[in-house]
């Protein structure tokens, strides 16, 4: 069985209203504080589809296509993928940001290693 919240969310009409609520000038809900966990979980799954469809439109992810985006479980597999690629990409900046090449004296190249600062 679908999960309603994901079928509404997935909706061209109401991510056409998620773009107007996002920009401010629409309130989705009667209450702007203490949403409910409904409502909460509601605006997860529109920023998540927001987010794909624009990906989609602007080709920015060659993996993703509507197909994907029809199948929940498509959709998470996807989206875990995602991260995980992110997570890699991530791992990579933070080893060549601790690896700094510099050119010392004869223009010899030479690697500084630094430490992870914790803030």
């Amino acid at each position: 069985m679908k999960n309603p919240i994901r079928v509404l969310a997935k909706q061209y009409k109401n991510q056409l209203l998620y773009a107007r609520f996002k920009e401010g000038n629409l309130d989705l809900f009667p209450n702007r504080i203490d949403l409910t966990p409904i409502q909460i979980n509601y605006l997860h799954w529109l920023e998540i589809y927001s987010s794909l469809y624009s990906d989609l439109c602007s080709y920015l992810t060659k993996e993703l296509d509507e197909e994907i985006l029809e199948d929940d479980f498509l959709t998470d597999c996807f989206l875990i993928w995602q991260r995980k690629e992110e997570e890699n990409k991530a791992k990579e900046r933070n080893k060549a940001d601790k690896e700094i090449t510099t050119r010392g004296r004869n223009n010899q190249i030479r690697a500084a290693k630094f430490p992870k600062i914790q803030f």
